[in-house]
């Protein structure tokens, strides 16, 4: 990594030297409509030039420990060795990996440091080949191997040819459309929310704070800031993700969506946290932790384990978005947001069959269902974006957007 450094310094530091830290973008074309001026910022580069880069490096190390992980953990699956290179070496690497990063480049805009998902993938897809989880036709050749680890979306795979399904022309445009639209959304809902800091509505408490006494989480204004910035965060994810799995799509390969729909179109907590939000991040858990754990213990065991690991990734993402910064996230917040997740979808185990819960399902549109089943997570949700909010992750984001201001 010395070796590495001396290079970065010599040919890539030199592009992070903006920090990208302030927003100092001046219109590029200002209006008056109705005796009120507006104006138009135009994306800043060198943020996606960062962010470029960051993918590339990423990929670049995926790529080599997929080629470590095929060659040396899935010939040996399940036995000492596959677990001393699996815990002892691929895992100890894809943690350290994202500090590193940071540390080389200095980067300091938090939005570029969510570019760093190798630890994400490569974790999970090494305990997936130490204990015969990945999906079928993942392992069946280095090259598919390389296309399931390379970048942060999952690419699909035919069970029966063991190949990568291939990508329509019309299946591409439909891809394209959905990332313009998403685009489109991120940017007009940026333009009208940043003027307030992304907390529209007047609040007793800072976001990012465990302050809220039972009368302020059920409060309307509490429920409706969590709401608008859970939308935001459903943009980032949705644009971020379907716009990087289009580089696969354009190469010809179909790539799942990390959402689907899930404000508008869930019946239940467990459809919207297990089949419609953040579906990549879903099924990482899912064949990464459910699947090991429930080889050796029961469905309810494996189904805890999940709502932890879960808790316990997001507190290990935070802790590096946040590295060296100098705002300090206070740490279990997260963790207790999807222990709170867990709680309610137990509760829907239990209560699913009373004759008012089935009459609501029969009876509802699904739309209102759908407001139901997210009102049961917005009283927490500022435990999951209040450090987002006062730690400057919404904000870092907006310097690389067209917006109107």
């Amino acid at each position: 990594m010395n070796a590495f450094n001396i290079a970065s310094s010599r040919l890539l530091t030199p592009l992070f030297l903006n920090k990208l830290k302030v927003d100092n973008r001046e219109p590029c074309i200002t209006v008056e409509i109705a005796g009120a001026k507006y104006g138009f910022l135009l994306p800043h580069l060198d943020f996606w030039i960062q962010l470029a880069v960051i993918l590339l490096i990423n990929a670049t190390a995926c790529l080599i420990m997929a080629t470590v992980i095929f060659k040396f953990i899935l010939p040996y699956r399940k036995t000492a060795t596959a677990y001393l290179m699996g815990f002892g070496m691929i895992i100890p690497l894809a943690l350290y990996f994202p500090y590193w990063l940071i540390d080389v480049f200095d980067i300091q805009n938090i939005m570029i440091r969510f570019g760093l998902y190798t630890p994400t993938i490569m974790t999970f897809h090494c305990l997936e080949a130490m204990y015969g989880t990945s999906p079928f036709g993942a392992e069946a050749s280095l090259q598919n191997y390389w296309l399931y680890n390379c970048l942060v979306t999952e690419v699909q795979f035919s069970p029966l040819l063991q190949r990568p399904k291939q990508m329509s022309t019309s299946d591409l445009l439909a891809r394209s459309n959905h990332v313009i639209r998403q685009l489109l959304g991120l940017c007009l809902l940026y333009s009208l929310t940043f003027p307030y800091g992304f907390q529209p509505f007047d609040h007793r408490h800072f976001p990012n704070t465990l302050d809220h006494d039972f009368s302020d989480i059920f409060h309307l204004h509490h429920l409706a800031n969590n709401l608008v910035t859970a939308i935001l965060f459903y943009f980032i994810l949705s644009f971020g993700q379907s716009a990087v799995g289009l580089i696969w799509n354009v190469l010809g390969y179909k790539t799942n969506l990390v959402m689907d729909n899930p404000f508008l179109e869930s019946s239940s907590p467990s459809d919207f946290w297990g089949r419609r939000w953040n579906k990549i991040v879903q099924s990482l858990l899912k064949k990464g932790v459910y699947k090991p754990v429930r080889q050796s213990y029961s469905k309810n065991v494996a189904s805890l384990a999940t709502f932890v690991g879960s808790g316990l990734l997001h507190e290990y993402v935070w802790s590096f978005y946040f590295w060296r910064d100098t705002y300090r996230p206070q740490h279990g917040k997260l963790l207790l947001f999807f222990l709170w997740t867990g709680v309610v979808m137990l509760m829907e185990h239990f209560v699913g069959g009373w004759r008012i819960c089935s009459w609501i399902k029969r009876n509802f549109p699904v739309p209102v269902k759908s407001a139901l089943v997210v009102l049961t997570a917005l009283p927490m949700a500022h435990l999951f974006t209040g450090d987002l909010i006062e730690g400057g992750f919404f904000y870092d984001f907006q310097v690389g957007l067209p917006l109107i201001v």
